[in-house]
């Protein structure tokens, strides 16, 4: 199921979207959500009238306020062409409240071999979008392809047929699938060279890839978020980007980019909670182990060593 609508619905500006025809399509995906998983309380509760009028007991306004909080813990009062909360409508309506219709592969679409974003939801308390990005941070630290600090043994023949034995970094496709949400970046012929040599260090000195990688993450989960050099997360909304907002007050929990303490920038994703200490387990992009290898992998922190973070339900995220 994939709905369509060509303007913004809801809580906007005046003279801005509500074009009837979009607020039809809005008013029916609604009214086939149930009650039990974010939709109107009430048969119908949302008439189909193709209006919208732009004050909070608006009906159409509250169904999609509801549907947002208990969705992704936060609301936003709109819905935008392709948006994260359209496609979650068009996924719980349909039955699969599941992750598989946002992407159709990989963790999302119910391959990693462990709990779907539902079930880590429910594990870990909190809304459908942070538990998606916890489902997709736990797979990258634990797939058998993943960047895991070992080398392999690749055997091809040269031009004129004779066997070449030559060492080759595990899962360096992967780095090369987190740099999708880099602005700007190509992979010169030098470049992946460099990749897949294991006595090399990955990349080019200034590049954060652990703050990509973190961004890829939302950006998998359904997040329209890309990585943009010297600037960080940069969020698309509708026509217009802005850079995710950050925060320094320590309330940072599952799903957020955090950036830690010390002389690098390091960008890291909580997957719990902080416990009573003040302790939380997390993965992270671009984690050395040795002098040219660094990986994805599985960690913990304390919330002491927390310099700021993105909040990944930011309403400006789901609209």
């Amino acid at each position: 199921m994939s709905s369509h609508i060509t303007e913004g619905v809801g809580m906007l500006p005046a003279k801005v979207g509500n074009k009837p025809v979009d607020v039809l399509v809005i008013q029916a995906l609604l009214n086939s959500i149930p009650a039990a998983t974010g939709g109107p309380l009430g048969a119908g509760a949302v008439p189909k009238t193709g209006r919208v009028h732009c004050y909070p007991g608006d009906p159409t306004i509250q169904a999609i306020v509801r549907f947002q909080t208990w969705y992704f813990g936060v609301a936003s009062g709109r819905v935008t062409p392709n948006s994260p909360t359209l496609r979650a409508m068009d996924e719980v309506a349909s039955g699969h409240p599941t992750g598989r219709s946002w992407h159709g592969h990989g963790p999302v679409g119910g391959q990693s071999g462990g709990a779907s974003a539902w079930s880590w939801a429910r594990m870990l308390r909190v809304g459908n979008l942070r538990a998606r990005i916890v489902e997709v941070a736990e797979w990258e630290a634990t797939r058998p392809d993943r960047l895991s600090g070992q080398v392999n043994t690749v055997t091809t023949r040269d031009a004129e047929g004779r066997t070449v034995v030559r060492k080759e970094r595990a899962g360096w496709q992967r780095v090369q699938e987190y740099f999708r949400v880099l602005e700007g970046w190509t992979w010169t012929p030098a470049e992946l060279d460099k990749l897949k040599d294991p006595t090399r260090d990955l990349l080019p000195g200034g590049i954060h890839w652990c703050g990509i990688f973190a961004t890829w993450v939302l950006n998998r989960a359904g997040i329209p978020v890309r990585w943009r050099t010297r600037v960080g997360p940069i969020v698309s909304h509708g026509a217009s980007e802005l850079p995710l907002a950050g925060f320094q007050d320590k309330a940072a929990t599952v799903g957020d980019i955090c950036i830690l303490k010390g002389e690098a920038v390091h960008h890291v994703i909580p997957t719990t909670a902080p416990d009573a200490l003040g302790d939380y387990e997390l993965v992270a992009g671009n984690t050395p182990v040795t002098s040219t290898m660094r990986v994805v992998r599985k960690s913990h922190e304390n919330v002491r060593n927390l310099r700021y973070y993105f909040r990944s339900t930011d309403p400006d995220l789901i609209g």
